[in-house]
């Protein structure tokens, strides 16, 4: 979707790097314990990977690398190694919309939701003036599922892709979708089978985080909960929902 930017490796003051809302493709923002995790690495190798810094007239903002940028803040380094490219703010949105699609912490689905919601009222979904496009594509028209796919580094699969336009209203050219007469062989709710097992894990990701936040009789009793709803899955049956619990710990599962 975006050029690579011509970057020039240079060592920047931390406190000349600024961060903006809009450039943070993390639903939740600043994870605390990324940032622990990060802190340690950076304890072990004295310095972490260089983040990536658009360069918007004189300012300096980071486009990838919040954590790292925020383990320096805390921990007092004064400089921080970096990339810096010359960007327009549209330029430094586009490439900030895909940090950490493809290295870094893993997105969440809702990580994913928000950065192809950002892409379609972006309007990058549609074909634009010097973009290189297919020859039968013509500038304002619907790209491909597989073009779009490739333009959010694949953090959807095209068949999702396909899902999620139809969602939305918007029907995708079948003479472009299937240029072949090619028709999906799977039925279309079958198509985001991947993308609820990956929801499914970060679910999971969500509780081990919790239970670590909790003291031990409560963490004892989110376990038990736990169990019970392995057991009554194993055995074919739809777990109860649990509203809340005995001790001070309030659940939703």
């Amino acid at each position: 979707m975006t050029k690579e930017p011509r970057w020039k490796s240079q060592e920047l003051e931390t406190a000349d790097v600024r961060q903006k809302p809009e450039f943070q493709n993390r639903v939740k923002g600043i994870d605390g314990k990324h940032v622990q995790t990060l802190t340690r690495q950076l304890e072990k190798d004295g310095r972490l990977a260089p983040i990536e810094v658009a360069k918007i007239g004189k300012a300096l903002y980071v486009v990838e690398g919040f954590h790292r940028l925020e383990v320096y803040k805390a921990t007092g380094r004064k400089t921080i190694d970096a990339k810096v490219a010359q960007m327009t703010l549209s330029e430094a949105k586009d490439w900030a919309l895909l940090a950490n699609t493809t290295h870094g912490k893993n997105l969440s689905q809702a990580d994913k939701a928000s950065i192809f919601q950002r892409y379609i009222v972006a309007g990058r979904h549609v074909w634009s003036e010097g973009e290189t496009m297919p020859v039968t594509a013509l500038a304002g028209t619907l790209k491909s599922s597989r073009a779009i796919s490739a333009d959010i580094n694949g953090i959807y699969s095209h068949e999702t892709v396909r899902t999620k336009l139809k969602a939305r209203g918007l029907d995708l050219d079948v003479t472009v979708e299937f240029p072949g007469g090619y028709k999906p062989r799977q039925p279309e709710e079958d198509m985001l089978v991947s993308e609820i097992r990956h929801e499914a894990i970060d679910s999971l990701w969500d509780f081990e985080r919790h239970y670590q936040s909790l003291e031990m009789e409560d963490q004892q009793e989110l376990l038990g909960i736990a169990r019970g709803i392995i057991q009554n899955l194993e055995d074919g049956k739809k777990p109860n929902r649990v509203t809340e619990c005995t001790g001070r710990i309030g659940l939703d599962i």
